[in-house]
């Protein structure tokens, strides 16, 4: 395939999927992203997310790791690499009473990367950042007769990200993520009487429209210690943030009960108000060890300082977090395989994590196991060797039973597609 073709194929498959991806949000249902700007969306490559999200110590020339700005400096100075990401969730929730299950399927990610000058790289793409989806419902019994309280919510927060690595030195990296946070959430709250045909429903609804910009840092480490053995150490920082916005607020009343709904009055109405939104400070910090092409293992732990920090309308508690993960990966033969399998990429990890999530004095936390491979692309239209399918898959858990609370099993399986192209190269024949 020649570069323009390439080129061309390249923007119409980033369009098409980025017009797709701002229809609809990641997420199965799930009523713990009724809170804040709901649940984080794990993002990253899918090699990151098969080893336990490890990302800051990771550099790779065939993959683009944004969680690490400064790793774009990996990028080979004649290659062009290009990604897309499908993401499917499977969700259990579990009470003492119930149970129930969800599902939902989306674009992922889009990425970008490419040189610009031996000590300058840079690279763009749309990463979903949270992810809203939730419906609840709670009877309670007063001296009134019942009451019913319905909750719902969908949307989320997106990004789009342009990053700039350079070089300094033989041994380090600095890096920089530009990111457009957008995105609107939407929470419905209704009241209800079933025992009273007199008694009118209340309706709250509240939509919430981010559109700002943020920066993260990052910053790597990398040196061969042996002859084959290379670490790789990175940290990186991002700052309190604040993403302004506007928020739509309406109270009515009705009479009638679920689908079937009569308005009767406006109670409150405020439209375009100021809304903010803060995003959180945190630090991350890993590294990994790696004799190239055979094998790799690393850590990450990250810290954010949810605590401090307000969305919108939000007045239930938050607590710092702090996540640990561990993985690695391992390939039999690279170079010189007799069989495919051999040349395929093994991966597993695990990572265990505090969410900002606090109830009845109990903060929520999530485990996962992560494992996933590599599969070589070999057709005939794809030049070089580094362009791969990726797949991967994470079990995990999340909340708990204990004080009435709610527990949540999640299976997550993600699949990429990682180009790698030759670009900047003089052709001799053509």
């Amino acid at each position: 395939m020649n570069n323009r073709g390439l080129i061309a194929g390249v923007v119409m498959f980033f369009v098409m999927f980025l017009s797709a991806s701002l229809e609809a949000q990641i997420g199965a249902s799930d009523p713990y992203s009724r809170f804040g700007v709901g649940s984080a969306f794990q993002m990253n490559n899918v090699r990151s997310l098969s080893m336990g999200h490890i990302a800051y110590g990771l550099r790779s020339n065939n993959n683009i790791n944004f969680r690490n700005p400064a790793s774009y400096t990996s990028f080979d100075s004649t290659s062009f690499l290009f990604e897309a990401g499908f993401a499917g969730s499977s969700l259990s929730l579990t009470t003492f009473e119930a149970s129930e299950k969800s599902s939902a399927a989306s674009v992922s990610h889009l990425l970008m990367g490419f040189p610009i000058f031996r000590w300058w790289r840079t690279s763009f793409g749309f990463v979903p950042s949270t992810a809203t989806n939730y419906t609840v419902e709670d009877m309670v019994n007063t001296v009134n007769g019942n009451t019913l309280y319905r909750f719902s919510g969908d949307g989320g927060l997106n990004r789009v990200y342009m990053g700039h690595a350079l070089r300094l030195g033989n041994y380090f990296s600095v890096g920089v993520n530009a990111n457009y946070f957008f995105g609107t959430m939407n929470h419905i709250q209704r009241v209800e009487f079933p025992d009273s045909v007199e008694m009118l429903a209340s309706e709250v609804k509240h939509d919430i429209s981010v559109s700002d910009i943020a920066f993260d840092y990052g910053l790597q480490f990398h040196k061969k210690i042996t002859k084959s053995i290379r670490l790789g150490i990175g940290a990186t920082y991002a700052p309190k943030r604040l993403l302004t916005g506007e928020k739509e607020y309406l109270v009515r009343s009705y009479s009638g009960l679920g689908g079937v709904i009569n308005y009767k009055d406006t109670v409150a109405l405020a439209l375009d108000d100021q809304a903010n939104v803060q995003l959180p400070q945190g630090y991350g910090l890993g590294f990994t060890i790696e004799q190239n092409g055979k094998w790799l293992v690393g850590v990450d732990y990250e810290w954010k300082n949810w605590a401090n920090t307000l969305s919108f309308d939000d007045s239930n508690p938050k607590a710092n977090t702090f996540s640990v993960s561990l993985g690695g990966e391992y390939t039999p033969n690279r170079y010189y395989a007799l069989t495919y399998w051999q040349k395929m990429d093994y991966r597993l990890g695990l990572r265990y994590a505090k969410t900002p999530l606090v109830f009845r004095n109990q903060q929520i936390d999530e485990f996962g196991i992560t494992f996933g491979l590599g599969l070589p692309i070999k057709g005939l239209f794809l030049q070089g060797s580094k362009s791969k399918v990726n797949v991967g898959m994470e079990l995990g858990r999340r909340g708990t039973l204990e004080n009435d609370l709610l527990s949540e099993t999640f299976v997550n399986f993600r699949l990429s597609v990682s180009i790698y192209e030759w670009w900047f190269m003089k052709r001799k024949f053509d």
